[in-house]
């Protein structure tokens, strides 16, 4: 999908079903993954509806196994961003706010976590394409705290939150441009 070969992506990822669908029960958490994949490939298709059909149905299933608190952040993560990407922003900044709730749970107090610096990202751009400023700043800024020192201060992410937190702080932060979540 990253190279633009959807078509091949489509086929690998249709091998792939099957393989989960012969080895593994409809519940199982893989089959929640290929269906939030179904959804970003969708996505890059420019289908919005299909992508979030595969992205509601992998986390209705993803909710139902024990890995839910593993795997929901980041299904949660790639619906925000579809979200965003749809202005349908109560649902994108609802869908980050729980992926940082579900992060935060399973975390060491005090630790910092890439997971939970995304999370904070995604909330960020949400709340930053609401008009929320501040709110945004502080996301941004959480961010940045947890992306640091996990990833780096060069990585893509980490310099995006930096930007992004001095950003939110002039007028213009409304016009933030998403990046999708993978």
């Amino acid at each position: 999908m990253q190279l633009g070969e959807l078509d091949r992506a489509a086929s690998v990822l249709a091998e792939l079903e099957r393989r989960v669908a012969e080895k593994f029960p409809p519940g199982h958490y893989l089959r929640s993954l290929t269906l939030s994949t179904q959804g970003l490939l969708a996505r890059a298709r420019g289908d919005a509806a299909a992508a979030r059909a595969a992205h509601d149905q992998a986390i209705v299933i993803g909710e139902g196994t024990p890995q839910a608190p593993m795997l929901l952040p980041l299904l949660l993560l790639r619906r925000s961003a579809l979200a965003l990407e749809s202005q349908r922003l109560v649902e994108a900044r609802a869908d980050a706010a729980r992926a940082i709730d579900l992060e935060q749970r399973g975390a060491e107090p005090g630790s910092h976590s890439h997971r939970i610096g995304r999370a904070y990202l995604a909330l960020g751009r949400a709340l930053a394409a609401q008009g929320e400023r501040e709110e945004a700043q502080a996301a941004f800024a959480s961010a940045l705290a947890h992306l640091e020192p996990t990833l780096g201060a060069d990585h893509p992410e980490t310099r995006a939150a930096r930007q992004l937190a001095l950003d939110a702080g002039s007028p213009m932060a409304a016009a933030i441009v998403t990046a999708p979540v993978q």
